[in-house]
């Protein structure tokens, strides 16, 4: 990645092995975006998302926003997740109980102090 950037004035790296883009910002001197890493997390889908929803809704403040499906397995979901508890939302949860947002999840929205609500 260090010759890349020579060529480069950043880097989007999409690489299947989880914590690549990490390893790789240690070294790189230009900025690097995450264009998803193997189970790890999807952030450049969720700035997508975040941009789709300010321009339809025209706001992001105030929304209650509800994911739905496998939220275990969604590394798209997990990183929306997080993206928007940055904002004053809610967030509902809706998924059978073998496919609710991991914990891990949970816990980082709850801790910015975002509601949070799960349905079956």
């Amino acid at each position: 990645v260090r010759t890349l950037e020579c060529y480069c004035d950043a880097v989007v790296l999409r690489h299947p092995e989880k914590g690549t883009a990490v390893r790789a910002a240690e070294v790189l001197k230009c900025p690097i975006f995450n264009a998803g890493d193997g189970a790890g997390e999807h952030p450049t889908q969720a700035l997508l998302d975040m941009f789709t929803i300010a321009s339809e809704m025209k706001k992001i403040d105030g929304l209650t926003i509800t994911m739905l499906g496998d939220l275990k397995h969604g590394r798209t979901v997990h990183s929306l997740a997080n993206t928007l508890s940055h904002f004053k939302i809610k967030l509902n949860y809706v998924s059978p109980d073998f496919l609710k947002m991991p914990e891990y999840v949970k816990k980082v929205v709850s801790e910015r102090k975002v509601e949070q609500a799960e349905f079956e």
